[in-house]
């Protein structure tokens, strides 16, 4: 079945527990590029705004991921609060080529 023009999925990532970080979380859902072939997968997003760690978004594991993400031409949809925003900002100028969303505006206050 074929959507064409349509966003057919951006996946969530929801916190976890497991001690998986997300680069590990990305490949297992991308199943080594599988689902970028098909062109079902437009994009990932991680719920930061729940992260305590306000850097959350600039320690080696996350950065790993959103390297990944450049890989495969999929974009990372940056769910957070307006006090991630600096956090944000850094992480967007460390990989300039990467599409990046800023859900809901940071839901400002």
């Amino acid at each position: 079945m074929t959507y064409k023009g349509h966003i057919k999925k951006i996946h969530s990532l929801q916190p976890t527990k497991s001690g998986k970080n997300f680069y590990t979380r990305i490949e297992i859902v991308l199943d080594n590029g599988k689902w970028c072939k098909t062109d079902v997968v437009k994009g990932f997003r991680h719920v930061v705004q729940e992260e305590q760690d306000h850097n959350f978004m600039l320690r080696p594991e996350f950065l790993n991921g959103i390297e990944l993400l450049g890989k495969y031409n999929l974009c990372y949809d940056i769910l957070i609060f307006p006090h991630q925003l600096v956090a944000a900002l850094e992480l967007v100028n460390k990989f300039p080529n990467q599409k990046f969303v800023i859900d809901h505006i940071a839901k400002p206050y």
